[in-house]
């Protein structure tokens, strides 16, 4: 997708985790992927995610920000860039429509850029096919949030979509940790895929 965006002269913003259950951004593939993104002339933001711990205390805005500087520190580390703009993985209460900065950097949950605001989230446009509205625009300012992982030459359903990346990812994986990986995969989304089960771990012997 960011071939076809840097092809078309568009520069978009893609929000990556330090954290992520999913993939480690530190591998070479990782990096290597980053490193694509910013040749083509993209920008390279954090997906901060809350861990659980930080969503119960509800502590400061100080923080809170201390939190994200920390992390954006880490991502300027791997990427050897400037991070400039912060996302949120289900976002605390005080960032939606909040202030159009955090920790420094551009927040993608300001009251400015979540006032005209399209997504597919779920592998669905909840407002309907973008392609009419941005050839018509309301606003001056839109923020169009798009997830790779839904599109392809082909149409296919999101739950089926998420069942191939299980699949490819599980590959050469033991049993057990793939099961993990399956939890992870389960509960840092809101959408399952195809063929998911809740499987109990294992627990370790007392």
């Amino acid at each position: 997708m960011a071939g076809i965006e840097s092809e078309s002269g568009v520069i978009a913003t893609y929000m990556v985790m330090i954290n992520s259950p999913l993939y480690d951004i530190k591998s070479r593939q990782s990096r290597g992927t980053l490193k694509l993104l910013l040749c083509g002339g993209h920008e390279i933001g954090l997906h901060f995610d809350f861990d659980g711990a930080h969503r119960l205390e509800a502590p400061s805005m100080d923080a809170t920000e201390q939190k994200i500087d920390s992390a954006c520190q880490r991502l300027e580390d791997i990427l050897g860039a400037s991070v400039k703009s912060v996302s949120f993985h289900r976002p605390l209460e005080r960032f939606l429509r909040g202030p159009s900065t955090v920790a420094g950097r551009v927040n993608a949950y300001s009251k400015e850029l979540m006032d005209w605001y399209l997504s597919d989230s779920r592998g669905n446009w909840r407002e309907g096919e973008p392609l009419p509205k941005l050839n018509n625009p309301e606003k001056k300012l839109l923020q169009l949030l798009i997830h790779p992982i839904w599109w392809s030459d082909h149409h296919v359903a999101p739950e089926d979509r998420l069942e191939e990346f299980f699949e490819k990812s599980i590959k050469g994986l033991k049993p057990e940790a793939a099961k993990v990986f399956d939890a992870a995969l389960a509960s840092h989304l809101t959408i399952q895929r195809r063929g998911y089960a809740n499987v109990e771990l294992a627990k370790p012997a007392a």
